[in-house]
């Protein structure tokens, strides 16, 4: 992607609910990985909540951990300019959307 670039990411039939057993991955990068950073904004981030994250979960490579539950206002940066989001749902979801901007920027 490129400088000042901004893509948006969504869940499947948003701003409908996902579907169960849905299987999402999502890779973004900066043209210069050392001089940007990628930065994620979630405004509607509604996923089901589990105890762990063990149903529903959105993976966030820059900070190694999984995110499930409601989070209004959800954000995320990498600071080396490559970002890969994975996005799962369970078996049994039968709630749960999602709406992401992803941004290419310079280092402060």
């Amino acid at each position: 992607m490129e400088e000042g670039e901004r893509i948006a990411i969504q869940s499947t039939n948003y701003p409908a609910n996902y579907p169960a057993g849905e299987q999402c991955t999502w890779e973004f990068t900066c043209p210069d990985t050392t001089t940007h950073e990628i930065r994620m904004s979630c405004p509607v981030f509604e996923l089901q909540d589990s105890t762990d994250c063990t149903g529903d979960k959105f993976r966030v490579s820059a900070t190694q951990s999984y995110e499930c539950g409601s989070q209004s206002g959800y954000e995320a940066t990498s600071p080396r300019g490559f970002l890969r989001l994975t996005f799962s749902s369970n078996l049994d979801s039968t709630t749960g959307r999602f709406r992401c901007y992803v941004f290419c920027e310079p280092k402060a």
